[in-house]
């Protein structure tokens, strides 16, 4: 695993257990009304993004078929929501937050178990940060304009919906994410001699591309 992906992976653990902490911290803290506000929000998002995720996704990574792991996050995410907040004294509210908290926890550490003790999931998620790697070695091996030292950002080009990596035809040298125009106009026109939806993002192989 690459140390992106790893940074990516513990920055989600520790997202996994600051929801908890923050739960079980709740009945304790006596000041502003505003740290209520936000934990509401918080859990909110958390707890209906893996509603969503557990109901659609039972293959068993984040849930296993038939889970009621979508309909108990889906009813915390209504408890907590802050659209229309649900007013309750401040002692339910200390064994709703501990009980929340207590399932989030639950949650990550027995998908945390199932991933290493089930040898099919284990499988499953080992194939999938090969394939993550490979792409990434791919990508960083690949002598394209983002790799290039003569890269020029330019949102005009590169933006998802609309970029003029699209066009039809070569736009203007001025969109161009390229600081060395003049060598390399000729890739450009095989570029853009292309299909548009047959395209990279950018030029593959440049035969100006010199490394960042």
């Amino acid at each position: 695993m690459t140390v992106q992906n790893r940074a990516a992976k513990f920055f989600l653990e520790i997202v996994y257990l600051v929801i908890p902490g923050l739960l079980f911290y709740a009945p304790f803290y006596e000041g502003e009304y505003s740290f209520y506000i936000l934990l509401r929000g918080l859990v909110f998002i958390f707890c209906g993004y893996f509603a969503l995720i557990t109901l659609l996704n039972q293959e068993g990574y984040y849930a296993n078929p038939k889970s009621k792991y979508p309909i108990i996050f889906g009813a915390i995410a209504v408890i907590f929501n802050p659209i229309i907040p649900i007013h309750l004294d401040r002692d339910v509210w200390g064994v709703i937050d501990f009980i929340a908290g207590f399932f989030i926890m639950f949650y990550f550490i027995e998908r945390k178990v199932f991933h290493r003790t089930n040898g099919k999931m284990k499988k499953v998620i080992k194939e999938r940060e090969d394939k993550i790697d490979e792409e990434h070695k791919r990508i960083k091996s690949l002598k394209w304009c983002k790799t290039c030292k003569y890269y020029k950002k330019n949102k005009k080009y590169s933006n998802t919906l609309d970029g003029l990596y699209r066009n039809e035809s070569k736009p203007n040298e001025i969109y161009l994410p390229c600081a060395n125009i003049v060598k390399t106009k000729k890739t450009w026109e095989r570029f853009y001699e292309m299909i548009p939806n047959k395209r990279t993002l950018f030029p593959n192989d440049c035969t100006e591309w010199e490394k960042r």
